[in-house]
């Protein structure tokens, strides 16, 4: 998500934000000004009121505003800035007078503003005026669905504006003492009506029933503000203490978005979808942009050494702490990620799931921990070989062989082994001998030779007899044969075997008829840093694919934002928003 800097935000209500056809952001304050953001430098548009409620842009790109004590629109001048323009001067003089403007609706009939104490409709040449019925009345509603403008009062409910009329409309009286009511067409018949510290209901043009969600109990608890609906079909429900809830058009939950998730505070008032699908989110001090859509999903913000999907289950190695080894699942209540520890080893490094070639036995997944290799089952951990347990067996990574799919290799801090599936259990084949080497990767090229790569300046490329690593022709490969001096990894790409060197950004290929590494950086992205570091390349056969992967040190600081991919792009810097 990317969220506004406070200080550049002060005075911000949370209740007007609207992007314009361009892609340029409005925002309204509480500093006798609207803001205007272009993805790189800000611009004030000074207003009489000191408070802007609403904003709402029309077909033709016209934004309409509503404020405190007063309405209008944004109109260019002659320089082609943007300026406020009142309307205030069309209302009769002998009207009471109103305070805030909470909502602002185009229609072909003209612009209706909405404050509790009246409603205005502003046709281009006259100014239509309606008050409540009753004494000390309100209106609480301001929508268009199929056509039709509904508003509602206390004490009558919802009701139909039609001409000059307000109508009370069948089954509306539901709705009497409901405030803040927001409706969004539901199907060809049905509007679906959300009312602030309400539940969300269905209104079928004769009755209202209750809208069962997943997050009943939620949005009870943590109080409904107001209402969006995605143009997806989805709805965006704002809350005053649980931030936006997410809900699927027949009322199941995708996903609830609060501080937990990163958004800096759970008092969402405003909700609004710009042209990108990212659901831009006002609080009391900022608004933030979140990409509801993005094909990318965090799982987790801590760190973690492997993942592996397994029964349907992500399981992730992180390390080290109370549960180096952990599954994820889903809060029912919330959809968010909750990680559910499977203890039974200090540190976990890599993991790897085991298919048996003969397909008798269940798929088994396997972790590298500082205990030795470890299978883990039901939430579970037990040692893949009994007699290899313990603090002196520990295990960094492991690989299962292409040449023999019912060996694994596996690599420890001194040195390379292996064992083998007999179809019922596993088989120590014993260790490489006379090498001590720290093995941190593994890898298997299609001659069926094991590379191992490690935390020092060489690889270590090694024949594998196939009673395993107890006979062996082991070969040292370093500087003399193309590698930089440092660190590296190995794996194997579209059928070579690559070399990734920490801060060389970049990799090398090994040269079988030269018989030395040699550059090659077809298989990465070109990357203008001089210290990256490739941390792994790995093909994907059943897909194809290539993954690559780099570390790459980046200084904090300002990160510039295009709201509309049609829209401004922004330079390189700007000071004016911030990761979180």
């Amino acid at each position: 998500m990317i969220a506004f800097h406070e200080e550049l935000c002060e005075g911000w209500k949370g209740a007007s934000v609207v992007p314009d056809k361009r892609g340029i952001l409005f925002i309204g304050t509480s500093g006798s000004e609207i803001r205007e953001y272009d993805g790189v430098t800000w611009r004030k548009i000074l207003t009489p009121s000191n408070t802007t409620r609403s904003m709402v842009m029309d077909d033709a790109g016209r934004i309409w505003v509503g404020s405190n004590g007063n309405f209008g629109y944004l109109a260019p001048d002659s320089t082609g800035s943007l300026q406020y323009v009142s309307l205030l001067e069309n209302i009769p003089e002998n009207e009471p007078g109103f305070t805030d403007v909470w909502q602002t609706l185009p229609t072909s009939q003209g612009v209706f503003y909405r404050s509790y104490q009246e409603l205005f409709r502003w046709d281009g040449k006259t100014m239509r005026v309606w008050h409540p019925v009753h004494p000390g009345g309100r209106f609480q509603a301001l929508s268009m669905v199929r056509g039709h403008i509904y508003t509602a009062q206390t004490g009558i409910g919802l009701e139909e504006i039609v001409g000059d009329d307000i109508r009370p409309v069948p089954g509306g009286d539901a709705f009497k003492d409901a405030i803040k009511l927001f409706l969004h067409p539901y199907d060809n018949n049905r509007i679906l009506i959300s009312q602030r510290d309400g539940a969300l209901t269905i209104y079928d043009g004769q009755k209202v029933t209750p809208f069962p969600t997943n997050a009943d109990d939620y949005l009870k608890r943590v109080r409904v503000y107001t209402s969006t609906m995605l143009s997806d079909g989805s709805f965006a429900i704002t809350t005053l203490s649980g931030g936006a809830a997410l809900l699927n058009h027949d009322g199941s939950l995708r996903q609830i978005i609060d501080v937990a998730d990163t958004l800096p505070d759970s008092g969402a008032l405003s909700a609004i979808q710009d042209c990108d699908g990212a659901l831009w989110i006002g609080d009391s001090a900022r608004v933030t942009r979140v990409e509801i859509n993005s094909p990318i999903t965090v799982f987790s913000k801590f760190g973690m050494l492997d993942a592996f999907r397994f029964k349907g289950s992500i399981h992730i190695a992180q390390g080290g702490g109370g549960a180096p080894v952990q599954r994820w699942s889903a809060d029912p209540h919330t959809n968010r990620p909750v990680w559910i520890p499977i203890t039974g080893v200090t540190q976990a490094f890599t993991l790897r799931v085991f298919h048996d070639p003969s397909g008798k036995t269940p798929d088994q997944l396997l972790a590298a921990a500082s205990d030795g290799i470890m299978r883990i089952d039901n939430d579970k951990m037990t040692p893949a070989i009994p007699s290899l347990h313990g603090l002196t067996e520990q295990v960094y990574t492991l690989a299962v062989s292409r040449k023999n799919p019912n060996r694994i290799f596996k690599g420890s801090n001194d040195g390379v082994s292996s064992m083998l599936w007999d179809g019922h259990k596993w088989i120590d084949e014993g260790r490489l001998p006379n090498v001590v080497y720290e093995a941190r990767y593994l890898e298997e090229d299609d001659d069926g030779a094991v590379w191992v790569g490690d935390a020092n300046a060489s690889v270590l490329r090694s024949t594998v007899a196939p009673n395993g690593m107890k006979a062996y022709h082991a070969e040292v490969i370093g500087k003399d044969q193309g590698l930089p001096l440092a660190a590296n990894g190995v794996s194997l790409v579209a059928g070579s075997i690559y070399a990734g060197i920490d801060r060389h950004s970049e990799i090398y290929r090994w040269d079988s008829a030269a018989h030395r590494f040699v550059v090659d950086n077809g298989p990465q992205l070109p990357m203008d840093v001089p210290d990256a570091s490739p941390l792994f390349y790995e093909e994907k056969h059943e897909s194809g694919i290539i993954w690559s992967a780099m570390a790459v040190s980046v200084p904090k600081g300002p990160t510039p934002l295009s709201f509309c991919r049609r829209g401004i792009a922004p330079p390189s810097h700007t000071s004016s928003i911030a990761c979180c």
